[in-house]
């Protein structure tokens, strides 16, 4: 519980918000270039544990 309420506190200073929504625009961008970098290749989900 305590970790939820430190990252919910971080989110409140202008600084920090920027800085979340840098890093969710990063990993967006990520995604959309393994995304585009996958078409037309054969790929393969499994699941280990």
């Amino acid at each position: 519980m305590k970790k939820n309420w430190f990252l919910l506190r971080i989110g409140h200073t202008s600084a920090n918000t920027e800085a979340l929504e840098n890093i969710k625009d990063a990993i967006q961008s990520y995604l959309e270039t393994v995304e585009d970098l996958s078409k037309n290749k054969n790929s393969r989900y499994i699941e280990v544990g």
